[in-house]
């Protein structure tokens, strides 16, 4: 796709849990903000806050894709779809 970016879902979650069963969670909202900064550039991260520049978030599937949604969503985008 022209002009994306790859963010790959397991970035946006934190380390695996030391408990049984094991889990992730999602990232605390400043720890996604700097990682959307770092992929996309204070500049385009300033028009997409702004709602001035769209997000779309893809993946092969149609399943993890729902992890960078909702971290789009708590790095409050304006538009996160």
């Amino acid at each position: 796709m022209p002009h994306s970016i790859n963010l790959p879902s397991p970035n946006v979650l934190s380390k695996e849990s030391s408990t049984t069963p094991a889990y992730k969670t999602m990232l605390p909202k400043e720890e996604l903000v700097k990682i959307f900064v770092e992929a996309m550039g204070e500049e385009n991260w300033e028009l997409v806050k702004k709602g001035e520049r769209r997000v779309v978030n893809t993946c092969g599937s149609g399943m993890t894709v729902r992890f960078l949604f909702c971290s789009s969503a708590i790095g409050n985008f304006k538009q996160p779809c």
